[in-house]
């Protein structure tokens, strides 16, 4: 299976956070269980946007967060034909 992202249906597939959190990992390496997103109205709209659209194309849907730069990209794993 191949990963697709959402520039098959949008121009841009990446949207922003105003903070992803936790900003660092923990100390001993390991992984957080959780994280969090701290958005604003705008980035909100255009988040929940841009999953809609995923979500009317595929059946499942990658969301990643990055820390460094707060950005965010929508892809998925589809079968290659």
């Amino acid at each position: 299976m191949a990963t697709h992202s959402l520039k098959q249906i949008s121009n841009n597939t990446n949207s922003k956070a105003l903070k992803i959190y936790p900003e660092k990992a923990k100390p001993d390496g390991g992984l957080h269980d959780t994280i969090a997103l701290k958005l604003s109205k705008e980035q909100a709209i255009e988040l929940v946007t841009r999953l809609l659209m995923a979500a009317e194309n595929w059946d499942k849907i990658h969301l990643t967060a990055f820390r460094q730069g707060n950005k965010i990209t929508i892809t998925s794993q589809q079968p290659d034909f």
